[in-house]
C-alpha cells in the first residue's frame, strides 16, 4: 500500500489487504508504524510483508524532527517481529537528522537484536 500511513485507514487498508489475500495475492505493507496497536493487529492480518521504516533511534530529536515520539513506533516493530511477521526495516538517510555513522549503526543494531 502506498500513498500514505494505513494505520491512519486501518479499516479500509484490511479491508483490501483481506480481499487480495483471498485472491491469493501477496501483500505489503509500508508504514512508518506510528499508530495504535490494535490497528496495525487489523492490517497485520493480511499481510506477508512490512516495509517498516525507522528514521532515528533517539526519542527527543525524533519528536523534535517529526513531531512524534519513536517509542510506539520502536513498540509496534517488536511486536511484529515477535508475532513472527516478515518486515524490512528501511531508513530514509535524511541529511542532518541520521546521516551520521553513529545514527545508522544504531539503526542496523536495533534491527538485528
Amino acid at each position: 500500500m502506498g500513498g500514505g500511513e494505513p494505520l491512519s485507514q486501518a479499516k479500509f487498508a484490511a479491508m483490501v489487504l483481506m480481499r487480495c489475500k483471498s485472491k491469493q495475492i501477496h501483500t505489503v505493507v509500508e508504514t512508518s508504524g506510528y499508530g495504535p496497536w490494535p490497528k496495525l493487529k487489523e492490517i497485520m492480518l493480511y499481510t506477508d510483508l512490512f516495509l517498516f521504516d525507522l528514521k532515528h533511534m533517539n526519542p527527543a530529536k525524533h519528536h523534535r524532527n517529526t513531531g512524534v515520539d519513536n517509542n510506539l513506533i520502536l513498540v509496534n516493530l517488536t511486536r511484529l517481529i515477535q508475532e513472527g511477521k516478515e518486515v524490512i526495516i528501511r531508513t530514509p538517510i535524511i541529511p542532518g537528522f541520521n546521516d551520521t555513522r553513529e545514527e545508522i549503526g544504531k539503526i542496523a543494531r536495533y534491527g538485528l537484536s
